[in-house]
């Protein structure tokens, strides 16, 4: 059984993609626990299964045989792809690094789209209050091609977390940003976990948005090289040291 503090448990997840004749085990029996209101920074090279961790969480991939997650205590490992999206789109908040806001529709609709895809609610007043507290008031009625990268972040941040999801997944959030918009979204995160107690899972390979969260997990191989708090860490500078020997010692084999 689970422990009550954590909103996520996954154990012996693994993922094996197939590439002709060849099998790629890009995850390999990872185990981890998150405590409801943590925010987490996940970090590693290119290829070493960060962001197909964030999908299998989402129930946007499935894990090898054995593999479990539960959110909430709820183990969805198996369900059926309905039920998935059911899951997902009432219990997680999925933030991207290129938005994936609908064109056609204005902000106020792309916010108010995952309440009317599932069985959650939010009044109008609820809808215009995130417009308002994200800088959004004067383009409520904009379409997304007339917002700045920066502002399109804002808006799938509020789509995400209009419906109060368990859980919140950003995969490379700042990826598609310059530095001070990137930063910006890093404090408005930072700031929906202080006052939301939302707990957060972050993708990044940036060492000074990783250091926004509460705790860094680097991932090698596979597997979870190190979990270690923020509070470890001096600065960023020390961070973006430590996370460059992970890279170094799995160049090194």
């Amino acid at each position: 059984m689970s422990d009550i503090n954590n909103v996520l448990s996954i154990k012996k997840l693994s993922k094996t993609f197939s590439q002709g004749d060849e099998k790629l085990k890009v995850l390999d029996n990872l185990n981890l626990d998150v405590k409801a209101g943590e925010f987490v920074a996940v970090m590693g090279a290119s290829g070493s299964g960060k962001s197909t961790l964030l999908h299998l969480i989402a129930g946007l991939l499935k894990g090898d045989n054995g593999s479990e997650i539960e959110l909430s205590g709820n183990n969805y490992s198996n369900f059926s792809d309905k039920a998935l999206t059911k899951h997902r789109l009432e219990n997680i908040g999925l933030i991207f690094q290129n938005y994936n806001l609908v064109r056609s529709l204005d902000i106020t609709e792309n916010i108010r789209l995952p309440l009317l895809l599932s069985s959650k609610k939010a009044k109008q007043d609820n809808i215009d209050k995130y417009i308002d507290d994200l800088g959004l008031s004067e383009r409520r009625n904009h379409l997304p091609r007339q917002l700045s990268g920066g502002e399109q972040q804002r808006v799938a941040i509020a789509r995400a977390i209009i419906g109060e999801p368990e859980l919140i997944l950003a995969d490379e959030p700042t990826g598609n940003l310059d530095l001070n918009s990137g930063n910006h979204i890093c404090e408005l995160l930072r700031s929906i976990a202080d006052k939301r107690k939302q707990t957060i899972i972050m993708v990044t390979h940036a060492p000074h948005v990783a250091f926004y969260a509460d705790r860094i997990i680097m991932l090698s191989q596979g597997n979870i090289a190190t979990d270690m708090q923020k509070s470890e860490f001096a600065d960023s500078g020390a961070l973006s040291k430590h996370y460059q020997d992970i890279l170094q010692q799995q160049l090194n084999g």
